[in-house]
């Protein structure tokens, strides 16, 4: 079960790698890759509640998938796709950035509708905290 779902993370970044415009791209996914996974293993041994046996099977795991992907990545770099691919991709660098402009323009309509939506509900808030009289109660009401 293991291995299959290795198998199964590493066809998905084979996928990824397909995909790409430039030989500094799929570089690119390889280091994120294993930036990911490297940080994973810090957190796991700086972890005090996980057993050595744990985090030995964990850092075992992680080493298991950088193989995997360096001779996935390996095997990609000697193929006849890899080298029609240029070094650099300059005009996919521009495609990139104005997809970048457009979901930053979602991100920023996302937050507007957000913010929107908690003023709606702390007007709500006030309006059911008050009393008969129109009054907010007090916070801290003296009883003696």
């Amino acid at each position: 079960m293991e291995q299959e779902l290795l198998e199964q993370e590493i066809n998905t970044y084979r996928e990824k790698v397909r995909r790409c415009v430039s030989k500094e791209e799929v570089w690119q996914i390889k280091e994120d890759y294993e930036d990911a996974l490297l940080l994973g293993i810090s957190v796991v041994e700086s972890n005090p509640v996980l057993s050595l046996q744990q985090k030995l099977e964990f850092t075992m795991l992680k080493d298991t998938k950088l193989s995997m992907m360096a001779e996935m990545i390996e095997e990609f770099a000697g193929s006849p796709e890899y080298e029609a691919l240029p070094d650099r991709a300059e005009g996919a660098k521009e495609a990139k950035e104005s997809h970048m402009e457009m979901e930053s323009l979602s991100q920023e309509e996302e937050l507007k509708r957000m913010l929107m939506k908690r003023a709606k509900a702390m007007n709500s808030y006030a309006g059911s905290r008050k009393g008969a009289d129109g009054q907010e109660p007090t916070p801290f009401d003296a009883k003696g």
